[in-house]
């Protein structure tokens, strides 16, 4: 074999090794800066439960002197409701990372994370109208009622929580890539 021809096979060999490792490395990166995405949402959403449930649990202490279901009760709830107010939600990673967010979460985790989140404001807005309601146990019930849904289906990251979420499209969650 002419010389030439060899050292032409070598370089096309040796680029092509090249080449796969290179799209290699960056499919690896892409996977990996993916994946620290997808948990910086989940903490940020975590942390949103976390505060929501300790404003739930201070409502319900609040309500501990009287018999469950009372009348009392049920007063004192909604005292507690309308006197203590929901922290402000924290909302900051997924708004910073909007570039990055398609390339972290399927289109089903992306409305499911929407929905939530549109469900915290929700409450936020629900918090703000209570003179909208025809009575302040309207309020409080609705008002606590959501808060108990949104407690309930907890992180829609959570593959065990995601169905709960009423979004559309199929779902992805199958499909990952291999490292």
């Amino acid at each position: 074999m002419d010389s030439t021809l060899t050292g032409a096979l070598i370089g096309a060999v040796a680029g092509l090794v090249l080449w796969i490792l290179n799209t290699s490395w960056l499919v690896y990166s892409e996977h990996r800066k993916a994946k620290r995405v997808r948990t910086m949402i989940q903490v940020e959403i975590n942390d949103n439960l976390e505060h929501l449930g300790a404003f739930i649990a201070l409502i319900e202490r609040t309500a501990r002197g009287h018999a469950p279901g009372s009348t009392l009760h049920i007063i004192a709830r909604h005292d507690a409701l309308r006197h203590f107010r929901l922290q402000p939600w924290n909302r900051r990673v997924w708004n910073s990372l909007t570039e990055s967010i398609p390339l972290a979460l399927n289109p089903h985790e992306i409305e499911a994370v929407y929905f939530w989140y549109n469900q915290l404001e929700e409450l936020a807005r629900l918090e703000e109208q209570r003179t909208a309601f025809a009575s302040e146990a309207e309020w409080a019930t609705t008002f606590e009622t959501l808060i108990q849904q949104i407690l309930a289906s907890g992180s829609p990251l959570d593959r065990k929580s995601a169905p709960k979420f009423p979004v559309n499209g199929p779902s992805f969650g199958s499909i990952s890539l291999i490292w």
